[in-house]
C-alpha cells in the first residue's frame, strides 16, 4: 500500500490442520491484516491517513479416494473495518477432481460469492492449464463455474480444454467494463496443445 506519509502495517496468519493421513483432511485458517493508506481524493493538500483492518477466516475440507477421485469444499468469511456493509464478505467453493485413467483427467469447480466492498475482495485458485496460474479475484455477487479436461500421452501430445462462466446477480458489465452476455453472464473458453519431443 503506497502512501505519502509514514505508515505501518502487519499481517498475522494462524493455521490449524489435521495430519495428512487417511482420506479426510481439514484445515482452518485465520488471517489478520492491518494497514494505513492515504485515500485517493480530488482535492489538494495533505490527505488524511486512514487505517483499515481485515480479518479472514476460512475452513477447508478435503476427501481423497486414492489417486482417482478427490473433492474439497472451502468456506470463507472476510470482515473489513471500517465497513459500510453489515455482513462480511462470503465465498463458498466446491471442487471435484477425477482421474478416469492415466490419459484422461477432469476438474470442476463451483464458486458462490458475495463481496460488497473492494478492500474485502477474495482471491481463489481455480483449475487451469499446465504451467498456467489462475487466481481470479471475486467481487460483487454471483457464481463462477470452471471445467478443465485434459487428455495425456496421445502419441506425445497433450490436449487441454477449459470452459468457465461467471454470472453476476448485481451488475450488467464485468470489472473491465465489458458488457455481459444475456445481461449478467460472461463465458471464457481456451485450448492448450503441448507437444513432447
Amino acid at each position: 500500500y503506497r502512501t505519502l506519509v509514514p505508515t505501518q502495517a502487519y499481517r498475522m496468519t494462524l493455521n490449524l490442520q489435521n495430519p495428512r493421513t487417511g482420506p479426510w483432511q481439514w484445515r482452518g485458517r485465520m488471517v489478520g491484516k492491518s494497514w494505513q493508506n492515504t485515500p485517493s481524493m480530488g482535492d489538494t493538500g495533505a490527505r488524511p491517513l486512514q487505517g483499515s483492518r481485515l480479518n479472514r477466516v476460512d475452513v477447508r475440507l478435503i476427501h481423497e479416494t486414492g489417486q482417482n477421485f478427490s473433492w474439497q469444499s472451502l468456506s470463507i468469511f472476510s470482515f473489513l473495518s471500517p465497513s459500510t456493509e453489515p455482513m462480511p464478505a462470503l465465498a463458498a467453493l466446491l471442487r471435484v477432481d477425477i482421474r478416469a485413467s492415466s490419459q484422461l483427467q477432469a476438474s470442476m469447480q463451483f464458486v458462490w460469492f458475495r463481496v460488497e466492498e473492494w478492500e474485502a475482495r477474495i482471491y481463489l485458485h481455480e483449475p487451469s492449464f499446465y504451467y498456467s496460474f489462475s487466481f481470479p479475484c471475486y467481487y460483487g455477487r454471483g457464481q463462477k463455474n470452471s471445467f478443465l479436461l485434459t487428455l495425456n500421452d496421445l502419441k506425445k501430445i497433450t490436449f487441454s480444454a477449459k470452459l468457465s462462466g461467471i454470472t453476476y446477480y448485481d451488475r450488467k458489465e464485468s470489472g473491465s467494463g465489458a458488457d455481459l452476455v444475456n445481461g449478467n453472464r460472461m463465458w471464457e473458453t481456451a485450448l492448450q496443445l503441448r507437444l513432447k519431443f
